[in-house]
Protein backbone atom coordinates (compact mmCIF):
# COMPACT_ATOMS: atom_id res chain seq x y z
CA UNK A 1 0.00 0.00 0.00
CA UNK A 2 0.93 3.75 -0.51
CA UNK A 3 2.97 4.91 2.61
CA UNK A 4 3.98 1.64 3.98
CA UNK A 5 7.65 2.46 2.88
CA UNK A 6 9.07 6.07 2.09
CA UNK A 7 12.30 6.91 1.43
CA UNK A 8 13.43 10.58 0.52
CA UNK A 9 16.95 12.50 -0.49
CA UNK A 10 17.82 15.84 -1.55
CA UNK A 11 18.81 16.64 -5.42
CA UNK A 12 21.15 19.34 -5.85
CA UNK A 13 22.68 21.71 -8.28
CA UNK A 14 26.88 21.52 -7.82
CA UNK A 15 27.64 25.52 -8.54
CA UNK A 16 25.74 29.07 -9.75
CA UNK A 17 25.48 27.85 -13.21
CA UNK A 18 23.25 25.03 -12.42
CA UNK A 19 20.53 27.07 -10.38
CA UNK A 20 17.03 26.87 -11.71
CA UNK A 21 14.90 29.69 -13.34
CA UNK A 22 13.67 31.00 -10.24
CA UNK A 23 17.19 29.67 -8.08
CA UNK A 24 16.43 26.70 -7.01
CA UNK A 25 19.57 24.86 -5.90
CA UNK A 26 18.05 21.84 -4.31
CA UNK A 27 15.21 19.63 -4.82
CA UNK A 28 13.50 17.03 -2.52
CA UNK A 29 12.83 13.74 -3.99
CA UNK A 30 10.78 11.75 -2.49
CA UNK A 31 9.81 8.17 -3.31
CA UNK A 32 7.20 4.94 -2.24
CA UNK A 33 8.35 1.64 -2.86
CA UNK A 34 5.17 -0.07 -3.13
CA UNK A 35 3.59 2.18 -5.49
CA UNK A 36 6.91 3.60 -7.08
CA UNK A 37 5.47 6.89 -6.69
CA UNK A 38 7.72 9.84 -7.00
CA UNK A 39 7.21 13.41 -5.94
CA UNK A 40 9.93 16.10 -7.11
CA UNK A 41 9.87 19.61 -4.80
CA UNK A 42 12.45 22.10 -6.16
CA UNK A 43 13.93 24.67 -3.52
CA UNK A 44 15.77 27.09 -2.95
CA UNK A 45 17.51 25.99 0.56
CA UNK A 46 17.88 22.88 2.06
CA UNK A 47 15.64 23.50 5.06
CA UNK A 48 13.49 22.26 7.27
CA UNK A 49 10.47 23.85 5.44
CA UNK A 50 11.63 22.45 2.26
CA UNK A 51 11.52 19.27 3.59
CA UNK A 52 7.65 19.65 5.17
CA UNK A 53 6.69 20.65 1.53
CA UNK A 54 8.13 17.83 -0.02
CA UNK A 55 6.29 15.41 1.92
CA UNK A 56 3.28 17.23 2.45
CA UNK A 57 3.32 17.46 -1.53
CA UNK A 58 3.96 13.88 -1.69
CA UNK A 59 1.27 12.25 0.72
CA UNK A 60 -1.07 14.94 1.67
CA UNK A 61 -2.44 16.53 5.16
CA UNK A 62 -3.77 12.88 5.69
CA UNK A 63 -1.43 10.94 4.76
CA UNK A 64 -1.41 8.64 8.07
CA UNK A 65 0.97 6.70 9.08
CA UNK A 66 3.90 6.41 6.38
CA UNK A 67 6.93 4.49 7.38
CA UNK A 68 9.62 6.83 6.19
CA UNK A 69 13.51 6.03 5.46
CA UNK A 70 16.53 8.78 5.32
CA UNK A 71 19.79 9.38 5.73
CA UNK A 72 20.55 11.17 8.28
CA UNK A 73 19.76 14.69 6.86
CA UNK A 74 17.90 16.70 9.66
CA UNK A 75 15.79 18.44 8.14
CA UNK A 76 14.47 15.62 6.47
CA UNK A 77 14.20 13.48 9.79
CA UNK A 78 12.58 16.57 11.76
CA UNK A 79 10.39 17.25 8.78
CA UNK A 80 8.83 13.23 9.33
CA UNK A 81 8.72 13.82 12.88
CA UNK A 82 5.87 16.93 12.28
CA UNK A 83 4.25 14.52 9.66
CA UNK A 84 4.00 11.87 12.41
CA UNK A 85 5.83 9.26 10.45
CA UNK A 86 7.82 6.50 11.46
CA UNK A 87 11.58 6.96 11.04
CA UNK A 88 14.29 4.60 10.12
CA UNK A 89 17.62 6.05 9.67
CA UNK A 90 20.23 4.90 7.38
CA UNK A 91 24.03 3.84 8.58
CA UNK A 92 26.21 6.69 8.73
CA UNK A 93 28.68 6.51 5.13
CA UNK A 94 27.17 3.44 4.30
CA UNK A 95 25.64 4.10 0.91
CA UNK A 96 23.91 0.71 0.49
CA UNK A 97 21.62 1.72 3.23
CA UNK A 98 20.06 4.65 1.52
CA UNK A 99 20.58 2.75 -2.20
CA UNK A 100 16.80 2.72 -3.55
CA UNK A 101 16.49 6.23 -3.25
CA UNK A 102 19.79 6.83 -4.81
CA UNK A 103 18.92 5.00 -7.62
CA UNK A 104 16.08 6.78 -8.30
CA UNK A 105 18.09 10.27 -8.11
CA UNK A 106 19.61 8.58 -11.14
CA UNK A 107 16.81 7.96 -12.40
CA UNK A 108 15.62 11.83 -12.41
CA UNK A 109 18.59 12.90 -13.34
CA UNK A 110 18.68 11.10 -16.83
CA UNK A 111 15.00 11.84 -17.22
CA UNK A 112 15.21 15.58 -16.60
CA UNK A 113 18.29 15.95 -18.96
CA UNK A 114 15.89 13.86 -21.89
CA UNK A 115 13.20 16.47 -20.99
CA UNK A 116 15.39 19.00 -21.78
CA UNK A 117 17.27 17.67 -24.69
CA UNK A 118 13.94 16.88 -26.35
CA UNK A 119 12.27 20.02 -25.86
CA UNK A 120 15.24 22.21 -26.93
CA UNK A 121 15.18 24.35 -23.39
CA UNK A 122 17.87 25.40 -21.97
CA UNK A 123 19.37 23.64 -18.23
CA UNK A 124 18.27 26.37 -16.30
CA UNK A 125 14.74 24.70 -16.45
CA UNK A 126 15.43 21.80 -14.77
CA UNK A 127 13.11 22.41 -12.04
CA UNK A 128 10.03 22.45 -14.06
CA UNK A 129 11.77 19.18 -15.77
CA UNK A 130 12.09 17.28 -12.97
CA UNK A 131 8.90 18.00 -11.54
CA UNK A 132 7.33 16.85 -15.16
CA UNK A 133 9.11 13.85 -15.33
CA UNK A 134 8.31 12.25 -12.12
CA UNK A 135 4.75 13.57 -12.83
CA UNK A 136 4.55 11.78 -16.51
CA UNK A 137 6.47 8.37 -15.02
CA UNK A 138 3.63 8.60 -12.32
CA UNK A 139 0.46 8.82 -14.77
CA UNK A 140 1.91 6.27 -17.25
CA UNK A 141 2.12 6.48 -20.82
CA UNK A 142 -0.39 4.21 -22.66
CA UNK A 143 -4.23 5.70 -22.77
CA UNK A 144 -6.25 2.81 -21.47
CA UNK A 145 -8.15 2.61 -24.21
CA UNK A 146 -9.72 -0.47 -25.55
CA UNK A 147 -6.20 -1.94 -27.42
CA UNK A 148 -4.44 -1.23 -24.86
CA UNK A 149 -6.37 -1.89 -21.88
CA UNK A 150 -5.75 -0.18 -18.72
CA UNK A 151 -2.50 0.64 -17.52
CA UNK A 152 -2.73 -1.68 -14.12
CA UNK A 153 1.17 -1.37 -13.45
CA UNK A 154 1.42 2.83 -13.66
CA UNK A 155 1.87 4.25 -10.36
CA UNK A 156 -1.21 6.20 -10.78
CA UNK A 157 -3.09 3.21 -10.60
CA UNK A 158 -1.17 1.32 -7.83
CA UNK A 159 -2.24 4.50 -5.71
CA UNK A 160 -5.48 5.67 -6.51
CA UNK A 161 -7.00 2.47 -8.31
CA UNK A 162 -8.13 3.82 -11.42
CA UNK A 163 -6.30 5.28 -14.53
CA UNK A 164 -5.33 8.47 -15.44
CA UNK A 165 -8.19 10.12 -17.71
CA UNK A 166 -6.27 13.77 -18.60
CA UNK A 167 -4.41 14.68 -21.14
CA UNK A 168 -1.17 13.28 -21.80
CA UNK A 169 1.46 16.47 -23.24
CA UNK A 170 5.27 16.01 -23.79
CA UNK A 171 7.41 18.78 -22.02
CA UNK A 172 8.08 21.58 -24.11
CA UNK A 173 5.20 20.77 -26.64
CA UNK A 174 3.33 23.67 -28.93
CA UNK A 175 -0.10 24.27 -27.63
CA UNK A 176 -3.07 26.46 -27.80
CA UNK A 177 -4.21 27.55 -24.09
CA UNK A 178 -6.70 29.41 -22.43
CA UNK A 179 -4.44 31.99 -20.06
CA UNK A 180 -5.89 33.30 -16.71
CA UNK A 181 -8.16 36.37 -16.54
CA UNK A 182 -5.96 38.53 -15.47
CA UNK A 183 -3.17 37.68 -18.10
CA UNK A 184 -5.85 37.48 -20.59
CA UNK A 185 -7.12 41.37 -19.78
CA UNK A 186 -3.94 42.51 -20.03
CA UNK A 187 -2.32 40.97 -23.02
CA UNK A 188 -5.11 39.85 -25.59
CA UNK A 189 -6.91 42.39 -27.96
CA UNK A 190 -10.17 42.53 -26.95
CA UNK A 191 -11.57 40.93 -30.13
CA UNK A 192 -8.75 38.51 -30.15
CA UNK A 193 -8.73 34.62 -30.14
CA UNK A 194 -9.50 33.77 -26.71
CA UNK A 195 -6.65 30.91 -27.01
CA UNK A 196 -3.08 32.08 -27.09
CA UNK A 197 0.21 29.85 -28.70
CA UNK A 198 2.09 28.14 -25.23
CA UNK A 199 5.10 25.56 -24.06
CA UNK A 200 3.98 22.76 -22.06
CA UNK A 201 5.51 22.63 -18.54
CA UNK A 202 3.43 20.49 -16.84
CA UNK A 203 0.68 19.55 -14.27
CA UNK A 204 -0.10 21.23 -11.49
CA UNK A 205 -1.53 18.74 -8.65
CA UNK A 206 -2.04 19.63 -5.19
CA UNK A 207 -0.84 17.70 -2.10
CA UNK A 208 -1.62 14.20 -2.06
CA UNK A 209 -1.32 14.12 -5.73
CA UNK A 210 -5.10 15.13 -6.07
CA UNK A 211 -5.11 16.42 -9.86
CA UNK A 212 -7.67 19.38 -10.70
CA UNK A 213 -7.26 19.48 -14.97
CA UNK A 214 -4.53 22.46 -14.23
CA UNK A 215 -1.62 22.61 -16.38
CA UNK A 216 1.45 24.57 -16.40
CA UNK A 217 2.27 26.44 -19.56
CA UNK A 218 3.98 29.75 -20.25
CA UNK A 219 2.94 32.11 -23.15
CA UNK A 220 5.35 31.84 -26.99
CA UNK A 221 5.07 35.45 -26.29
CA UNK A 222 7.61 35.07 -23.61
CA UNK A 223 10.48 33.34 -25.67
CA UNK A 224 10.38 36.15 -28.49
Amino acid sequence: LFGEQCTADHVFSANTISQGLGGQKYAVLIYDRATRWRTFVPTCEKDYSAAVRGLMKHGGPRAGDCRFHCDNAMELRKAAAVMHWTIDKSIPYVSESNGVIERQDGVVYEGLRTCLECAGLAPQFWPLAGEYFCDATNIGFRDPTVEHGLDRDCPYFRRFHQVWKWHRVPFGALVDFVPNAKWQRENVPKAGTRTVPGIFLGYEFQDGARFRQKYRVCPLSVFE
